[in-house]
Protein backbone atom coordinates (compact mmCIF):
# COMPACT_ATOMS: atom_id res chain seq x y z
CA UNK A 1 0.00 0.00 0.00
CA UNK A 2 1.04 3.39 -1.02
CA UNK A 3 0.33 6.91 0.86
CA UNK A 4 -0.54 10.14 -1.03
CA UNK A 5 -0.69 13.31 -0.59
CA UNK A 6 -3.46 15.99 -1.90
CA UNK A 7 -3.23 19.91 -2.26
CA UNK A 8 -3.80 22.55 -4.32
CA UNK A 9 -3.59 26.32 -5.55
CA UNK A 10 -6.92 27.16 -5.18
CA UNK A 11 -7.37 29.58 -2.36
CA UNK A 12 -5.76 32.15 -0.21
CA UNK A 13 -4.75 32.27 3.16
CA UNK A 14 -4.82 35.02 5.84
CA UNK A 15 -1.26 35.91 7.11
CA UNK A 16 -0.18 36.33 10.56
CA UNK A 17 -0.56 40.44 10.22
CA UNK A 18 -3.88 39.99 8.58
CA UNK A 19 -2.45 39.96 4.61
CA UNK A 20 -3.59 37.34 2.28
CA UNK A 21 -1.75 35.29 0.85
CA UNK A 22 -1.67 32.81 -2.13
CA UNK A 23 -0.18 29.49 -1.49
CA UNK A 24 -0.90 25.85 -1.65
CA UNK A 25 -2.95 24.28 0.77
CA UNK A 26 -2.62 20.96 1.84
CA UNK A 27 -6.13 19.23 1.42
CA UNK A 28 -5.22 15.52 3.03
CA UNK A 29 -3.83 12.11 2.60
CA UNK A 30 -5.04 8.74 2.05
CA UNK A 31 -3.49 5.18 0.94
CA UNK A 32 -3.97 3.46 -1.58
CA UNK A 33 -2.21 1.37 -4.00
CA UNK A 34 -2.21 3.59 -7.22
CA UNK A 35 -3.09 7.31 -7.41
CA UNK A 36 -6.26 6.82 -9.23
CA UNK A 37 -7.58 5.04 -6.21
CA UNK A 38 -6.27 7.46 -3.79
CA UNK A 39 -7.94 10.11 -5.25
CA UNK A 40 -11.57 7.87 -5.45
CA UNK A 41 -11.08 7.23 -1.60
CA UNK A 42 -9.90 10.58 -0.96
CA UNK A 43 -12.38 12.53 -2.89
CA UNK A 44 -15.18 10.18 -1.27
CA UNK A 45 -13.96 10.28 1.82
CA UNK A 46 -13.90 14.29 2.29
CA UNK A 47 -17.04 15.50 0.85
CA UNK A 48 -16.46 18.83 1.87
CA UNK A 49 -13.87 19.37 -1.16
CA UNK A 50 -16.84 20.10 -3.27
CA UNK A 51 -18.95 21.84 -0.74
CA UNK A 52 -16.30 24.23 -0.69
CA UNK A 53 -15.44 24.91 -4.00
CA UNK A 54 -12.97 23.31 -4.73
CA UNK A 55 -12.16 21.55 -8.46
CA UNK A 56 -11.31 18.31 -8.72
CA UNK A 57 -8.84 18.71 -11.41
CA UNK A 58 -6.90 21.62 -9.48
CA UNK A 59 -5.95 18.74 -7.21
CA UNK A 60 -2.25 17.64 -7.08
CA UNK A 61 -1.58 14.08 -6.38
CA UNK A 62 1.74 12.71 -5.27
CA UNK A 63 2.99 9.47 -4.10
CA UNK A 64 4.60 10.14 -0.16
CA UNK A 65 7.98 8.21 -0.12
Amino acid sequence: MKSFIFYTSEGITLSPNNSLCENFQILGFADAHSKDMALEIFLKNNSWIYELGFSQNEIICKEIL
